[in-house]
Order: structure tokens, then sequence, then C-alpha cells
């Protein structure tokens, strides 16, 4: 039975089809890069296909780098490349740990006895003042880099 108070263009429309995995992975990753940094181009298949077809699968993420295998339209695992693997597991540690640590050191110098002084003196300058000094600390680091 027909639903008589929605309007007629929506009556007969039929409901869209849902997205691909791969679009989905897309859209979950901003972007998916190999270890060149280089885009990666998305193989996707199915769970049937990635257990029937193993050898393939595994020759194509060596090629491209990632497959993405899907039961039921929904993105379910990932297959790696070992390079992809390698460069995921080795590259540099940026835990939560680590950028606590890092953020305890700069709390504590912001803390230091001359800070709280450098800071009233940096809101109290005027324009001019913070331009000069600027330019001063660019061309220290000029000078040493």
């Amino acid at each position: 039975m027909k639903d008589s108070t929605a309007p007629a263009a929506l009556k007969d429309v039929a409901p869209a089809s849902p997205p691909s995995p791969a679009s989905l992975l897309r859209g979950a990753l901003a972007t998916l890069r190999n270890v060149s940094a280089k885009e990666v181009e998305l193989e996707e298949v199915s769970a049937t296909e990635a257990r029937n077809e193993f050898a393939h699968m595994m020759e194509t993420a060596a090629r491209r780098g990632v497959v993405v295998i899907h039961k039921q339209n929904t993105p379910r695992a990932v297959l790696v490349s070992f390079d992809e693997f390698r460069a995921l597991v080795t590259r540099p540690d940026h835990t939560l740990d680590v950028l606590t640590a890092e953020f305890d050191r700069l709390l504590a110098r912001m803390q230091a006895p001359g800070a709280r002084a450098g800071m009233k003196a940096a809101f109290n300058a005027s324009p001019d003042d913070l331009g000069a000094a600027a330019v001063a600390v660019a061309r220290r680091r000029r000078k040493v880099g």
C-alpha cells in the first residue's frame, strides 16, 4: 500500500544502492598512501573471492600494497603487503605517552621564573616591538641553519 501523504516525486523513487566497501574505506581514511607516499588505489574483493583466490589476492597486495576484503558489502579486513606492514611497524612512535611528555616539558618551561615576565612583556608589546622581535629571531635562525 502506497503512502498517500508522501509527495508524488518520492513515491516511485527506488532506494539508493549502498556505497561500495572501498568507497566506505576511502571515506573513513582521508588519504591512503603507500610506503613511497603515493596514493594507493584500493583493490576490493569479497570474502568468498579472498578464500577462493588467496594466491591472486596475495600477489595483488604485494603489487598494490593493500587489498580490502568485504563481507556483505561491508569492509571487514585489509591485507597489506610486507613493505607496507614494515613501514607501519617501524615508523616513529607518536603515542599519547610521547605527546604527554612533550606537553609536560613545554609546560615546565612556561612555568620557569623568566617565562612569566616574558609572557607579560609579549602581551604588553606594541605591534612594532613584536615585529622587531620576530625579525631578530628569524635572523638568528638563519645564521644557525
